[in-house]
């Protein structure tokens, strides 16, 4: 969480344009949400897997 906010603030800072500075944080933001949704579902992948592995199923490909 503090790097995110050192990040927003760093974005800020640097910008002059509140127009650039709002695109820019849009931007950071839309790739954060996309790393924290990718973890999310990397995680309930593997729940499942090991779930399904528990049931006697066999993992033929991790897509």
């Amino acid at each position: 969480m503090n790097k995110i906010i050192s990040k927003v603030y760093q974005i800020i800072k640097d910008s002059s344009n509140l127009i650039e500075t709002e695109e820019a944080i849009q931007l950071y933001m839309y790739d954060v949400f996309a790393q924290l949704m990718g973890q999310v579902f990397t995680n309930i992948n593997q729940v499942i897997k090991e779930q399904k592995q528990d049931e006697g199923w066999k993992v033929k490909r991790e897509d």
